[in-house]
This record gives structure tokens, sequence and C-alpha cells, in this order.
């Protein structure tokens, strides 16, 4: 019932719950699905977890501006020598935790941001064997709702967001190491290194294969492996006029302004000693996936 359709002209497709919340950056719809690494190479999970786009290689480098706010120093040896073996290693205090990825669907034409055309008008339309309204902005993206018996919105809130890949690109906006891990390890299985990653494959590829010998890594034990995506975009940033790139700024911006500062430590030897030991206490779970509170309000299907 909830396939992504016979008559499909996007190649990429999610599905989950959609809602909606306010920020400054203005209205921000999003789907709540996972990322998925082993299993159907074709179900949309797995192609989700392809389509996670790091900001280094969707921007050209001139555009420092944008790339350095959302970059963020993304540290390939973390990556490497902390969250990829995470992934990889049975958790001996219970079942790991993985924060949301969030990705955003930015318009770009050959590394260049543009805009998406007009989102059209919301339409009923019969697909997979139900009734769903539908928006579109041309052959960029499209949206299905879920509608109920009365014609109105189904209160299980569920939604299908499709894109073409020409057009736009699902732009990791907070979780970077963790979706360059996903990466790391879906192209190396997949000897899927290209483009603008294909750069980043010789520091990559021997390391992935290494980790998964050293713990005897399964195709079970890898389609178990799945973390929560939030994919968003902006509705009101669609047309010739519109700023999606800048509303994705101020949103980047207002999902981390909570981030704390790491705390002063005194030079005193006896306080630095104790604040070193209590960081080499730290689980690497702690470390390696720490968690961070977004300050907008979710409001699940307004």
């Amino acid at each position: 019932m909830f396939g992504s359709g016979s008559k499909l002209t996007f190649r990429d497709f999610v599905q989950g719950t959609w809602g909606s919340f306010d920020t400054p950056a203005g209205r921000v719809d999003y789907i709540m699905t996972k990322a998925r690494l082993g299993g159907d190479a074709d179900a949309p999970e797995r192609q989700l977890t392809k389509s996670l786009a790091p900001v280094r290689e969707v921007m050209d480098p001139g555009d420092l501006d944008f790339n350095q706010l959302l970059q963020r120093d993304l540290d390939d040896h973390r990556v490497a020598g902390k969250l990829i073996p995470y992934l990889f290693k049975q958790q001996m205090t219970g079942p790991a935790f993985f924060p949301p990825i969030v990705a955003v669907l930015l318009p770009f034409q050959a590394k260049k941001p543009t805009t998406f055309p007009a989102l059209g008008a919301p339409i009923p339309v019969n697909h997979d064997d139900a009734r769903w309204q539908e928006e579109q902005a041309g052959s960029a993206f499209r949206i299905h709702r879920l509608l109920g018996g009365d014609g109105n919105l189904h209160p299980a809130n569920l939604g299908k967001l499709w894109w073409n890949q020409s057009e736009s690109s699902l732009v990791v906006l907070d979780g970077q190491h963790r979706a360059m891990g996903l990466l790391a390890v879906e192209r190396t299985l997949s000897r899927s290194w290209q483009g603008a990653g294909m750069q980043f494959r010789p520091f990559y590829e021997h390391q992935v294969e290494q980790l998964l010998r050293d713990h005897q890594v399964t195709e079970g034990d890898l389609a178990k492996i799945e973390v929560p995506v939030t994919v968003c975009w902006f509705p009101e940033e669609t047309g010739e006029s519109s700023r999606p790139h800048e509303a994705a700024r101020k949103l980047f911006v207002d999902v981390n302004k909570e981030a704390r500062p790491a705390k002063r430590v005194s030079n005193h030897p006896a306080v630095r000693r104790r604040a070193v030991q209590r960081t080499h206490s730290e689980s690497p779970e702690r470390l390696a996936w720490p968690g961070r509170q977004p300050t907008a309000t979710l409001r699940s299907g307004v």
C-alpha cells in the first residue's frame, strides 16, 4: 500500500511521519524516517543512506561562507577511529543510541545553488490504493500526505517525499559525522566512491574493510544498523524570488544555538588531572554520539 509507486518519475524517495515546525528561518516541513546499511539495495532506507550529502561534496570550494557554516570541521579521523567502530561494536551496556541526522532538501545544479520551481497548490490524488494530498515543485520534488476517508489529512500523518537529484541535494544540516560514517561504509561495501566523494576513498576504504573483518560484520548485522533521519524542506521558499539556502543557514543556527562551549578548566595540576580522568572515563558512546536539543518546537501534523 505504501510503496514508491509504479508511475514514479523521481528516483529518490523517503516515507515516514510528516510534520511541521516554525523557526526564525520560517516554516519547515519534515518527514521522520531512517537510513540503513545492508538489506535490499533498492529499499528507500538504503537509498536514503546513499543520498545523504555532506556539505563539502555539494558546494563549490569557492562558496566558503555557506561551506564553513555547515561544515563545522568535519573530522574524518574521528569518523574512522570512533564512529564507524561504534556502529560495528556490540554494546555491553545496552543498545546503542543514534541521535537523528537532520538533512534539508536544497536546490543545486552543477554544485551551484539555484531555486526550486514554485510549489503548486495541494490537490487530492489516488496513489498506491490510497488517497493522498499532493504538492509538487515542477520536476524538483513532490510531497504526498495521506488522506482519511473524510477527505481530511489522516491522523496517522503518513507522508512521502520524492526528489530529483539533478535538481536537488539532500544536504546534511546536523550530524555530518554520523552521516559520513554511514556513507563511508555504504560506499565501501557497494564500491560506489565517485564524484566529489572519490577524494576520500583512500582514507576510508581500507579502514572500513579492516573494521568489517575485525568485527566479523555480516550482511545480517549491517541490515540491523538503522539511524533516524529528519528530512526537511522549506515549503515557503520555492519560486524565482525564494532564498532556500539562506533559510538553511538560519535553520542551522537555530538548531545549534543551544550548543554549549566546553567548560574552562583550571590550570592547577590537581584540577586538570581530575578533569582528564573524568574525560577518559566517559564511554565511547557519549564521546562518539553527543546529543543536542533543537530549540525549534516540533508540531506533528501541522
